[in-house]
């Protein structure tokens, strides 16, 4: 079977994720896509948004846009983390100063992707970070229990 013909499906329990982009349509594609490949999404359309989505979920993942109208995505990345130390992080931006990127990458992004976008490597980051969690759980039960995983 060629490699594009293989099932890219998450191999572990599906990640919730939330996608946060000002471009609507973007925010849209994106979470389609993750939906295909078995991912639980949400949208959001500001970070102002996001929040108020985040303090009712329990997303593992999220994507952001850096550069937002109000509240840019470096800003939601230090919030996000501050409230939940191991979501995972990936943000995105078409335009964005070097300074503004380093920054997001100290707050604790786990990747960042330039648009336009590749679509299907956004989705194996995605996959990674899902990966990430999915060990961690799994240390952090054998923490608590004293039962190796």
């Amino acid at each position: 079977m060629a490699d594009k013909d293989q099932d890219t499906r998450p191999k572990h329990a599906p990640a919730s994720v939330l996608v946060v982009d000002d471009e609507v349509d973007l925010a849209d594609q994106i979470a389609r896509h993750l939906k295909f490949l078995g991912y639980e999404v949400d949208t959001a359309n500001s970070a102002e948004e996001a929040l108020k989505k985040q303090s009712c979920n329990d997303y593992r993942v999220l994507i952001t846009d850096i550069m937002m109208p109000g509240m840019h995505g470096d800003e939601l990345l230090r919030e996000i983390k501050e409230r939940d130390g191991t979501i995972q992080v990936i943000v995105m931006s078409g335009q964005v100063r070097m300074t503004r990127l380093l920054r997001c990458l100290r707050l604790g992004a786990c990747d960042c992707f330039a648009k336009p976008l590749n679509v299907d490597e956004l989705c194996a980051a995605v996959d990674s970070a899902a990966k990430r969690i999915d060990r961690w759980a799994a240390m952090m039960k054998q923490f608590r229990t004293g039962v190796q995983v």
